[in-house]
């Protein structure tokens, strides 16, 4: 009796210190070492297993037993193994990042509290099922269900999933914004009451004649449910996403499933867009997909996140031959998206992706193919951020996922700009090998080190006519894992954004106050300072933006508070001051956007304090008819790519708009150079190919480098393609379904 009660005795203790000693080493790594989703995700597998190993721990002791006197006798036990986790993340978040607990205990709740009593019943289900090997019969069905999540997303176009384990993982895309949904809530109650049947099913039928009915019992019921989680909401198949999306559409080498709220003309215009690129990839590496690639186009981002798992990021699906964009940013990603499709060709795996799955081979094959960056080539960008110290060494990058150790852009144009040289230098072929293999010395006969010392030289000598300002705009950004409670941050933006977007401004502050007062993030100071500029208390506006403003030096979002303090300056008459600020913006020429947009407001300023008074203050449409008669008279170049943008948000009259343009464009410099390069772009999205390829050979009479050049030809490469084989693309589309 003793030796029994020291055996579970130590069993207890080794369940304790297996889940203590795990949770105490989590709180070493961001993101989880703080109350939220990701660490109550983590402790739901480990309670899932360990609870359903703890039940048959005792069932096999004694089988005549049933579940409810197991967890009365053990209750004090399976209450400690919720807690120990609870009370280690709650201690860590309020040492380490203090961020706000209620949110985060929401997910425990839902997600960890469920895993163990889900994992309870089925252990105590594995009991009445198997007369012996109880912990291997468990181990190989909690393996099984582990699987079924990666059928799901290698079968189905989504990349989240449900599952009775860990309740919700919202895909392989780090996405900030998780909240605890009416769904989620629906699914875990669901998940406990069907393991609660499964086990009590099984414990009676163990007392009849019935007992091979148990394991056919449990398949065929996964099975129906599996099958129906399209249906409920729980996961997308192809068919719901097509009834979903409503529009189909075939051309030589796609298939464009579309959301029927997109008009013809726009989704017209995409798939000749998506003919032309992959002609030209296909040029690139002299090969091209074995099947039709299928494009699945959503009409918003919270269309696509509850459809498909993700709100922002354009997605490829290279085993699937699959992509998926956002309607509103398609052309800023297409191509990219379009090389992960190409690269399946040289993939690794039934993934077909790079090999080992190594992020930066994946990132850095699609940014070489795609070759541009905010009107940039990736060896421009990379060495504007290699000459104003914002370095990667290349060899660790290409190890394991160091890709997600840096800022994001700075991680993909590096692997960009370091894949492209080895294609230039070394050709394409190579890097078709390299894609899948990983093996850098068997195919280059060189270490990872020697090429990155090539490539280091390289990119040295490549000239840049950029400062430390346009760097800062790219890659003074903060990782993820640096971020200060970025999941609280990003659901209470959502609460305050939506009181701001409804005009509950006093409201909306409060949040944005609260969130700044945690993390200090950017958007919750914009939020903050455009609140009180609603409320009309513009110098308090001023206070909060000049007190917290150089706690942003040396960042991406510094420029856009230094515009936004020279239009409250606006606002509270202060033109001198803000007319300081927006040369001081003007002289940085951190990009072209804020160039353009502070030497506009400098022209107004400079003629009339009411006209620069009434541009900050009014709406769109004012402010398109103020740069329309700005530019009536005499052509403000800076001024053209704004009046474009604004009529284009408008929805002005295309042809009016280009009438009014004509002959108003002389190019003799880098700013109406761009000017020339935005027209015809806007005019390729409207159809209007003749003045396309006019402003397409404008911009080329002047550019500022080698860089920008290649972006130029570029366009009007594919403005010409596009001209010639519009009217065939357009005559063989086969429109299947509005």
């Amino acid at each position: 009796m003793i030796l029994k009660l020291k055996n579970t005795l130590k069993f207890k203790f080794i369940f304790i210190a297996v889940l203590l000693s795990a949770n105490i080493l989590l709180q070493f790594i961001p993101l989880i070492n703080v109350i939220g989703y990701e660490i109550s995700a983590i402790n739901g597998i480990f309670l899932f297993f360990l609870g359903g190993i703890y039940t048959i721990h005792f069932y096999k002791k004694d089988n005549s037993k049933n579940i409810k006197v197991i967890i009365s006798e053990n209750f004090s036990i399976y209450i400690l193994l919720l807690f120990i986790p609870i009370v280690i993340s709650l201690t860590s978040t309020y040492l380490f990042q203090k961020c706000p607990v209620l949110e985060g205990l929401g997910f425990y709740f839902v997600i960890t509290i469920p895993s163990l009593i889900i994992g309870i019943f089925f252990g105590g289900f594995i009991s009445q099922v198997f007369k012996k090997y109880f912990y291997i019969g468990y181990i190989i069905f909690f393996l099984i269900m582990c699987f079924i999540p990666v059928f799901e997303i290698f079968f189905y176009p989504q990349i989240y999933f449900y599952s009775p384990i860990i309740g919700f993982f919202s895909g392989t895309i780090y996405d900030e914004d998780i909240t605890i949904s009416s769904t989620l809530f629906l699914y875990r109650f669901l998940n406990i009451a069907f393991f609660m049947i499964l086990y009590y099913l099984s414990y009676y039928c163990n007392k009849g004649k019935h007992k091979n009915l148990k394991i056919i019992l449990f398949i065929f019921v996964s099975i129906i449910i599996f099958l129906l989680k399209p249906q409920i909401g729980f996961s997308t198949s192809v068919d719901r996403l097509e009834s979903e999306l409503g529009g189909k559409i075939e051309t030589e080498h796609f298939t464009t499933i579309y959301c029927k709220a997109i008009t013809d003309e726009e989704i017209t215009n995409l798939c000749l867009l998506q003919e032309f690129y992959y002609e030209d990839i296909k040029n690139l590496l002299k090969d091209e997909p074995k099947e039709k690639i299928i494009s699945f186009i959503f009409s918003t981002g919270e269309q696509k996140r509850e459809l498909f798992g993700s709100n922002v990021a354009n997605v490829a699906k290279p085993w699937s031959n699959q992509i998926y964009l956002n309607f509103d940013s398609y052309d800023q990603s297409l191509k990219h998206e379009l090389a992960h499709i190409f690269s399946a060709n040289y993939g690794f795996s039934i993934f077909k992706m790079s090999g080992g799955f190594n992020p930066a081979m994946l990132e850095g094959f699609a940014m070489a193919i795609e070759n541009e960056y905010d009107y940039n080539s990736v060896h421009y960008i990379a060495a504007v951020a290699f000459h104003n110290g914002y370095k990667i060494e290349i060899e660790n990058l290409f190890s394991g996922f160091n890709f997600f150790g840096s800022v994001s852009s700075l991680s993909y144009i590096y692997s960009g700009s370091f894949v492209k040289f080895l294609m230039d230098n070394y050709g394409i072929e190579k890097i078709k090998e390299v894609y899948g293999k990983l093996e850098f010395e068997n195919i280059y006969k060189k270490s990872l080190d020697s090429l990155f010392y090539e490539y280091e030289k390289f990119i040295s000598n490549v000239k840049v006519d950029s400062n430390v300002h346009l760097a800062n705009i790219y890659f003074g950004r903060k990782p993820i894992f640096q971020k200060i409670c970025p999941r609280y941050t990003a659901n209470r933006l959502k609460d305050a954004n939506d009181f701001f977007s409804n005009g509950f401004y006093e409201d909306a502050f409060e949040i944005y106050d609260e969130i700044y007062s945690y993390t200090e993030s950017y958007s919750s100071l914009i939020g903050k300072v455009n609140c009180l500029v609603k409320l009309n208390k513009n110098q308090s506006a001023f206070s909060v933006l000049v007190n917290e403003i150089p706690k942003f030096e040396n960042t991406s979002y510094y420029y856009y508070f230094e515009l936004l303090l020279g239009d409250i300056c606006v606002r509270n008459s202060n033109f001198a001051l803000a007319d300081s600020i927006y040369k001081v913006i003007v002289l940085q020429n951190p990009n072209i956007t804020y160039f353009l947009n502070a030497s506009t407001k400098n022209k107004l300023l400079s003629i009339d304090t009411n006209l620069i008074l009434k541009y900050v203050l009014g709406s769109n449409y004012d402010k398109y008819q103020i740069l329309k008669k700005l530019n009536q008279s005499e052509v403000f170049i800076p001024s053209i790519p704004l009046l474009v943008e604004l009529s284009e948000s408008l929805k002005e009259n295309v042809d009016d708009l280009f009438s009014f343009l004509k002959d108003r464009i002389e190019v003799n410099n880098y700013v109406s150079s761009h000017s020339a390069f935005y027209i015809s772009k806007y005019a390729l999205r409207k159809s209007k190919y003749n003045v396309a390829v006019f402003y397409a050979n404008e911009s080329m009479k002047y550019y500022s480098n080698e860089s920008f050049y290649e972006i130029l030809k570029y366009n009007l490469n594919k403005t010409n393609w596009l001209v010639y084989n519009s009217e065939k693309i357009r005559k063989n589309l086969k429109v299947i379904r509005k």
